[in-house]
Formats: C-alpha cells, structure tokens, sequence
C-alpha cells in the first residue's frame, strides 16, 4: 500500500487494497496481479478470517483498532473473479498454497479460498437487523467507528451499506466463478445477494442511502452526504432510473463541484472526539483515490460526460495543476488528501497516521485511475468473455 502507512509505520495492508492492485494488473501485468491474489490466500486463517495487514516477515496483525474488518473477503472475491475472468487462467483456482495462521500447515486450493472467505462473509460477519452485511471495526471507512456514538454497539450490532452495496456488484461475478465446480454454492450467493438488494434498496432516504446502521437503532447519513457506499449503489445498479439520476446529481453538487481534485467523500463533515480528524481530513470529508474510483465508474452508469470530468479531475496532473506548490501529489502521491473543507486543501492529514511525514508511493494514486479508465471503456470481464458497452 505504501507511503506513510508501510514506510514509516511498517504496516503493509490492509488487503483491500492489494485487491485494488491487483484488479487493473489483471489487464497490464497479470503475473503481479496473481502474486496479489496468492498472497492474501496465504495470510487467511482456516475459517476463511483475512486479516486486515501484516508486519516483518509476514506476521498477520490488526493493530488492534482493525481486528474485525468486514469487507475483505468481499475485496478479495472481487479480485480473484476480475482477475480470472479477465486473463481466463482457470487452472489457477487448483493452485495450492499453504494456509499461514494453520496448526497443521494446511494447503489449500484457491478455489477452496474463495470458498471460505464466502461462507466467513455470510456465517460470520453476517447480517443485522436490517438484513445489512454488518460492519465489525469497519468496512472499507476504517475510522466510520469514530463517526458514531456508542462504538462498542457499532462493532457489535452495526450495519454497512458500504459492504451491502459492494456486495450486490461483486457476489453475481463471484458466483459465476463458483459455478465453475461447484453449482450449488453459487446458487446460495445468488440468494445472499437477492437478499441484500432488498435490505439496500430500503435505505433510500429521497436524496441518497444512509450510510450505516449504529447498533442502536439510528442511521448514519441521515442529513450527512457520505460518498463511498453510494457510489458502490451505481456501479451495481441497484437503484431505479429516477433514484439514480438524483443521486448522480447529488453526488456531484455537494462533494465534486466544489473540489478541483476529486469529490470529497463526506459533505458536511462530523465532529470527531478528540478532534483527531479536522474537517477535510482523512475520511472526515477527505479526497480519496480508492473512493473516487467507484464514483467515476458510478457516474458511467448515468452521465458519461460527468464520468470523463471524473476521471480526468482525479489524476496526479490535475493535483498539480490545482495545486503546484505541493511537491507531492505530482509525481507521486498519498492515499488521500485534504478537500476543500480544510484549511490546507491540497496537503494530506497527520495525525496517528502521519501521511503527511511520507506522502508518496501509495499505489492508489496509480492503480485506481486505471482501473475507472478501464470501467469508462465499458470493459467488464465474465464468466462466458468480455462484455465491451
């Protein structure tokens, strides 16, 4: 993952982001892309657990504000289908590797993985009461735990419509993949999936989709814009034609029009305890390189012109047009940077991260770009070929 995260911190992870990787080298180096994929086998745990990163020689870790992440195995399957379907290495579901956190050293399969990051997502993360994939310490929004009151009934009881929404794109890919050797597990993703477009589409509030579910009975984005988990809705197209278009126009007044790099991915932004992330700053309506991907890609499902100002708004050349006098975000760049909500636009936040002490080579900045390029140009690999729209 890079910057200050892996070089000062020493934290390589979390496997979120390897899958970010790993999706646009399917297409441009699919040897690494496969390597990416082969090493978050290696670090699951027998029950099918990924976790969140690791340090050294491959010590497992989740730092302890990150011990129960929910997204992974969906990150996970979503690299291992876009990347077999992609380069059509079927064999490479037989490889066996050697499991890391096993008593008995045990191999595995890849197909085997996939099969138990699957059940770990539906048996033991699961769902709420809302019929919401839960949200354990987070979902791809690590910190989402400082945005509500009661954190210890958040990461027990909590719901994300962030997983929900990723989910309803990524489990029909993974169940064609399942459907390779084994019919009837993909038969029980297509029915977890029919379920949670259900519980999503029951999260419109007239103008976008809450965010979460607190544990305590209330939502989270109920007057509050957040970004990430709505983009996830238009890329898998779960919400009807009319619901959509005002989304899409939301989306881009409040959090991309006022920006010159990208949207921010909240708008108005929370008061966090402490103060530990000012307004602006990291997700407290920060900029977002593994965010603004999906919402480029999103935008394509409606307004295509509005997806090409996407694209082009968020590379490194349009960071360095906005802003010339910060050396990073040129050549190089950190995973996020401040919006237009702080008072130094343009710089990247510190404070228990410090990615303003090292705010480069973090592949985000390279690898999302390509991957919403990829997306703009209709390009979605399946089970049977390419569909090219």
């Amino acid at each position: 993952q890079g910057s200050a995260y892996y070089f000062i911190q020493g934290m390589d992870g979390a496997h979120r982001d390897h899958a970010l990787n790993a999706v646009p080298l399917s297409y441009i180096n699919p040897e690494l892309s496969r390597e990416i994929i082969r090493t978050t086998v290696r670090t699951m745990s027998e029950d099918g657990r990924i976790p969140y990163g690791y340090i050294g020689y491959g010590k497992t870790a989740g730092f302890g504000l990150h011990d129960a992440p929910s997204d992974l195995p969906l990150f996970f399957l979503w690299a291992l289908s876009e990347y077999v379907f992609a380069t059509r290495d079927f064999k490479f579901l037989d490889e066996k590797n050697a499991v890391a956190n096993s008593s008995t050293s045990r191999n595995i399969t890849v197909k085997e993985a996939a099969q138990l990051a699957f059940r770990f997502l539906m048996e033991k993360i699961g769902t709420g009461g809302h019929g919401l994939i839960r949200i354990g310490t987070g979902d791809w929004n690590d910190p989402i735990q400082l945005h509500v009151k009661n954190r210890t009934k958040f990461m027990k009881k909590g719901e994300s419509v962030y997983n929900t929404a990723m989910a309803c794109h990524v489990l029909p890919k993974a169940a064609g993949l399942f459907s390779t050797w084994d019919e009837k597990s993909a038969a029980r993703i297509r029915k977890f999936t029919a379920s949670l477009g259900a519980a999503l589409a029951k999260q419109w509030n007239g103008k976008w989709l809450y965010r979460a579910w607190d544990g305590d009975g209330s939502p989270l984005g109920k007057n509050s814009l957040y970004m990430e988990h709505n983009a996830w809705a238009l890329v898998a197209g779960a919400l009807p034609e009319d619901r959509k278009m005002i989304l899409i126009s939301n989306l881009n007044k409040q959090l991309d029009e006022p920006s010159k790099i990208g949207a921010s991915i909240l708008n108005p932004p929370k008061k966090i305890r402490l103060n530990l992330f000012p307004p602006g700053w990291d997700t407290n309506g920060g900029v977002w390189h593994a965010a603004n991907m999906v919402l480029t890609w999103g935008y394509g499902k409606g307004d295509r012109e509005l997806a090409r100002k996407s694209l082009l708004k968020n590379t490194l050349a349009a960071h360095a047009e906005a802003y010339p006098d910060i050396w990073y975000g040129i050549w190089s760049g950190p995973d996020a940077y401040n919006s237009f909500h702080a008072q130094n636009p343009g710089e990247t936040f510190h404070h228990l991260t410090p990615m303003a002490d090292f705010p480069v080579m973090n592949t985000n900045a390279n690898a999302n770009p390509i991957t919403a390029a990829i997306k703009l140009c209709g390009i979605e690999p399946t089970l049977k070929g390419f569909t090219i729209a």
